[in-house]
């Protein structure tokens, strides 16, 4: 299931549809619009939507027949909220019952809301290398792509193996996760296609014990399927060769001193453009990353 389904949930069979434009009122006080439907699974769906404030919201519903499953996810999310919070785990509220009239037939549903992300790391990973294959432009403009895709990779990096990265925060709290891949990764991206918020989410199949090897063997997949420029394939290949455990900044270190020496290889062929002012050497990537993180 992508992630774009949801943030946090349960397995059950979801029946409700809800139509854009239905008022949901959850029994908290809180008033949600639906705009859209953007995921669906064969647990849950997600819906976009906003508060009075109009603040865009990702709103998760499923229908009032799981009382038990209810019970239990809230359980789950209530210990997991206690612990010492991460600025990398998207944990969504708790379930609470909400009424929805549809189709003129009063329902009652179980809903939970959470931060919006758009697009999950495996659609934004397909994204970027259709990017990539239609990359046609001089060597400047490659080596801007290039700069984006490490700086990418160094947010990917510091969410699962940074200091308070996720794979930090599991370890201290001898959690596991069990699905650090892609699909439970979600991002919002600038206009140039650098990664700007950055969360891991769905711990729905989380366990208050120590598995950290699992969670170590997808984070680190995740990583290494990033997508790299066609100029910089062999350090895709020293990625996956990497522990990420080891020194974590030397992995991009490696990657920016082999940017330097794709500019100085290509120093002969930028003359031969004749081209008016000097082009200076990529500066060190790095990762702008928005106030909310």
């Amino acid at each position: 299931m992508s992630v774009t389904s949801s943030p946090g949930s349960f397995y059950i069979e979801c029946q409700v549809k809800i139509q854009p434009g239905t008022i949901l009122c959850l029994k908290n006080g809180t008033t949600v619009k639906v705009l859209n439907l953007v995921g669906q699974g064969s647990s849950k769906d997600m819906y976009a939507g906003q508060n009075r404030e109009n603040a865009p919201l990702a709103l998760t519903c499923a229908p009032d027949s799981s009382v038990d499953a209810v019970r239990a996810m809230n359980q789950k999310l209530s210990q997991l909220k206690q612990l010492t919070p991460s600025s990398y785990v998207l944990l969504p509220s708790l379930f609470q019952q909400a009424t929805l009239t549809h189709l003129k037939i009063s329902r009652r549903v179980f809903c939970q809301t959470s931060t919006l992300f758009r697009e999950d790391l495996t659609h934004f990973n397909a994204r970027t290398l259709t990017l990539i294959s239609k990359q046609q432009q001089a060597l400047p403009a490659e080596q801007g792509l290039t700069l984006t895709l490490i700086s990418n990779i160094e947010a990917v990096n510091q969410c699962l193996f940074g200091p308070t990265g996720v794979i930090a925060w599991i370890s201290a709290h001898h959690l596991a996760h069990n699905d650090l891949y892609p699909d439970n990764i979600v991002v919002n991206t600038t206009e140039e296609g650098e990664i700007r918020e950055i969360k891991v989410i769905d711990w729905d199949d989380a366990t208050l014990e120590d598995d950290l090897e699992s969670d170590i063997a997808s984070a680190k997949l995740t990583l290494a399927n990033m997508p790299l420029h066609k100029s910089c394939s062999s350090f895709k290949q020293t990625l996956k060769l990497i522990h990420p455990l080891q020194s974590v900044p030397s992995i991009f270190k490696l990657i920016a001193l082999g940017c330097r020496e794709i500019h100085q290889h290509s120093l002969p062929r930028k003359s031969s453009l004749k081209r008016q002012n000097a082009i200076q050497s990529p500066p060190q990537p790095s990762l702008k990353r928005a106030s909310s993180l």
